[in-house]
């Protein structure tokens, strides 16, 4: 582990509720919590809302409730307090305004009256002229008092940039080592918008150093911020954290992992079903490496071997077949009385209460338990034991076969006889009907299943038949000696 001899750690996680927790997000807040145990010191958590347009209350509330599932818990925050709050940016005005206030004291940012259009025009000249990395030019840099006051009573209200000095900045990064940013390239950058609102780069930095943050751990893409970060720091004397960063996560083709690509909020997984400690386990194994072929971890042995040293640099691919694999391992380890309650509170979240006690229930369990991969897919078995199956063109082509049609219909009359002795073992009629009419056994079993469940295979027979009912059984069987091809 990276050391600070026996320094206890202040480390934080700073979403944006414009949205669900991203697993980007939640891996980035699960590194941070397990550096800050690790080291004995403190996770916190701020909220970074200054655009009002984008930030929600109810999305801070989901993204606060989503990090508490997945065991993150907090010693400081907007709900919890500390001693460094306000713990939301958007409480927070009065220590921006009086720290830009010194910035431009001390000249280390100017007043800037550039227009929206003035700047996109002067982007589009660098780049017709062959300019990639494209800048500002500093045209109000060196205005005088007077050109900015005749600006003023124009109407226009000045933005604050900060004044690059020339030379370069190293950045120290504690995954990728030596990162060199050479100060010509940066250009001026904006600290405080022309409508009073701090930008990232600004306020981030000065929370972090207001909040005695010792290191901040997030994902690459914001490497490029931290020569900017560091300046405003320095321009301001105050110290400044040690950064990592982490790789990207990409999806399966490769690409930045999106919202708009693929299942990846830690609120849908939730719904469909997913273990706060299998989405733990992946999110782990995304850029770091216990150091063998272990899969599965406690939270307390996460915290426990987590270091900096062992996470990567190249980026992570985010597979959701390894997650769902992770889940289905994690339900198998579950205590049997655990994983009967979690079941049962699905199928009552779901409506279906007549599967969610007693002794159907237990049957649900037997024969369902071991199957599932997502506590979710409950609901599906349910919904097919509960409603007729739906008469799909293939379920019609191959319960309309005249052979399979003359077993469905001598089996019909020999369970309408006694129906509960034929739930209870439906063996006893299924080997002589098919018998009668010369259909194969497996085909026969499979065409029973077929007409009660809509599926060719699954659970065991008996406990379908049984968790189906009587009643509900006999029905489908006429259902189905009633189909006609496609």
């Amino acid at each position: 582990m990276t050391t600070w001899g026996d320094q206890p750690l202040r480390l934080r996680f700073a979403p944006s509720p414009t949205g669900s927790l991203h697993v980007g997000g939640a891996r980035t807040a699960l590194f941070n919590y397990l550096l800050a145990k690790r080291s004995g010191g403190s996770f916190i958590l701020r909220i970074e809302d200054t655009d009002a347009s984008r930030n929600r209350r109810e999305s801070e509330a989901a993204v606060l409730d989503d990090l508490h599932w997945l065991g993150l818990s907090w010693d400081e925050g907007p709900d919890v307090g500390g001693p460094y709050g306000p713990y939301r940016q958007s409480e927070r005005a009065e220590l921006y305004a009086a720290a830009a206030a010194e910035l431009l004291a001390r000249g280390a940012v100017y007043e800037c009256f550039c227009s929206a259009d003035e700047l996109a025009r002067e982007q589009s000249e660098q780049k017709a002229a062959g300019i990639i990395a494209t800048r500002y030019q500093g045209r109000c840099a060196t205005l005088s008092v007077e050109q900015r006051a005749t600006l003023r009573a124009e109407g226009r209200n000045p933005a604050l940039r900060f004044r690059i000095p020339p030379g370069q900045t190293v950045v120290s990064d504690l995954v990728h080592g030596p990162v060199t940013f050479e100060h010509a390239i940066l250009g001026d950058f904006v600290v405080v918008r022309s409508t009073g609102v701090p930008t990232y780069n600004f306020a981030a930095a000065f929370d972090d150093a207001q909040m005695a943050i010792d290191v901040v751990v997030r994902g690459d893409e914001h490497l490029s911020n931290t020569p900017l970060q560091l300046l405003v720091l320095q321009a301001l004397g105050l110290p400044a954290p040690r950064y990592a960063h982490v790789p990207l996560i990409l999806n399966e083709d490769h690409q930045k992992l999106s919202k708009r690509h693929q299942t990846v909020g830690v609120a849908e997984y939730r719904k469909e079903g997913y273990l706060a400690s299998a989405l733990r386990d992946h999110l782990a194994l995304l850029g770091w490496s216990p150091g063998d072929e272990r899969e599965h971890f406690t939270l307390a042995e996460l915290t426990s071997e987590f270091s900096l040293e062992r996470v990567g640099r190249s980026a992570s691919v985010y597979n959701a077949a390894r997650l769902r694999a992770f889940n289905a391992r994690a339900l198998r380890s579950l205590a049997p009385d655990e994983l009967r309650g979690l079941i049962a509170q699905w199928l009552r979240e779901a409506g279906y209460h007549r599967f969610a006690e007693g002794p159907a229930l237990e049957r649900f369990v037997e024969a369902y338990g071991a199957e599932i991969t997502t506590l979710g897919e409950v609901v599906g078995f349910a919904r097919r034991l509960d409603e007729m199956p739906e008469a799909t063109p293939e379920l019609r082509q191959r319960l309309s076969d005249p052979l399979v049609r003359s077993y469905l219909l001598a089996l019909l009359e020999g369970a309408q006889a006694d129906p509960a002795a034929f739930v209870r073992e439906p063996k006893v009629l299924v080997a002589p009907s098919a018998k009668q009419v010369g259909l194969a056994p497996k085909l026969a079993y499979e065409a029973l299943r077929l007409a009660v469940s809509g599926t060719a295979h699954g659970a065991p027979l008996k406990l379908v038949l049984d968790l189906v009912g009587e009643e509900q059984v006999l029905e489908r069987l006429r259902v189905a000696t009633h189909l006609t091809p496609a």
